[in-house]
């Protein structure tokens, strides 16, 4: 998503991200941007109040870091899965599609600091062959989990949402 950006609109890009992998594959992908491997839950290495903007993509939520860096009138986005992200696939190897609003959990969660100024969701359905399930479930908090492995060899394919809830929020003045 930072690299679409920068692609879209002439920004100084900076990302960071605890993976190595990520960053590297972000690096060669959007070479124009600076990336950095680190910890953003604890720290993030910026001056105070240096983004105009700041995108928390499904990540956990450091509030205070986040509204340090961040310049008084500056927006914070933050991207979550979606109340139906995988509901297919959760069903499917879990026996459950339950929805879960995650986005209003991370305003509750940046309350006193940030308000939520807009909400979008974006939405699409893909039909995903086996390996794709497979793929879609090793990249998810739940790809080590062997009763889910041994469900999906059962899986011939199927059809998948992926969603996304995007909250653009604003530093909350008092």
């Amino acid at each position: 998503m930072l690299g679409g950006v920068a692609r879209e609109r002439p920004v100084e890009a900076h990302g960071i991200d605890i993976s190595v992998p990520s960053i590297e594959l972000a690096a060669r992908a959007f070479p124009a941007a600076t990336w950095i491997v680190g910890n953003a839950d604890r720290f993030l290495p910026y001056g105070d109040g240096a983004f105009a903007a700041v995108m928390s993509l499904t990540a956990r939520l450091h509030p205070a870091e986040m509204r340090r860096v961040l310049a008084p009138d500056g927006r914070l986005v933050v991207a979550v899965a979606g109340p139906d992200d995988l509901i297919e696939l959760r069903e499917a190897l879990l026996g459950e599609g339950v929805t879960r609003d995650r986005l209003e959990r991370a305003a509750v969660e940046l309350a006193g600091l940030f308000e939520l100024a807009e909400r979008r969701s974006v939405r699409h359905t893909a039909q995903l062959d086996p390996a794709g399930v497979g793929d879609v479930l090793a990249s998810s908090y739940r790809g080590a989990r062997e009763s889910e492995r041994r469900r999906l060899e059962e899986l011939s394919g199927m059809a998948v949402t992926f969603s996304r809830e995007i909250g653009v929020f604003r530093v909350h003045l008092a």
